[in-house]
C-alpha cells in the first residue's frame, strides 16, 4: 500500500475514535460513569443554600 494513503486514512481513524470518545464520556454512555441525579428547588431553597454556603 501506499504510505500516501495510509497516513490520511489512519488520520481520519483517530480523529473519529477521538470524537467518539469525547462525545460517549460527556453523555454520561461510558461504562462506570454516572449521570448526577438533577436537583430543583425554589427561590427560597436557593437563598437558603446559598447563605449556608457562605457561612
Amino acid at each position: 500500500m501506499n504510505l500516501r494513503k495510509v497516513f490520511p486514512a489512519a488520520a481520519l481513524l483517530a480523529m473519529t475514535t477521538t470524537v467518539t470518545a469525547c462525545g460517549a464520556q460527556e453523555s454520561g454512555l461510558e461504562t462506570g460513569v454516572k449521570t448526577p441525579k438533577q436537583v430543583t428547588m425554589n427561590e427560597q431553597q436557593a437563598i437558603d443554600r446559598a447563605e449556608e454556603i457562605i457561612h
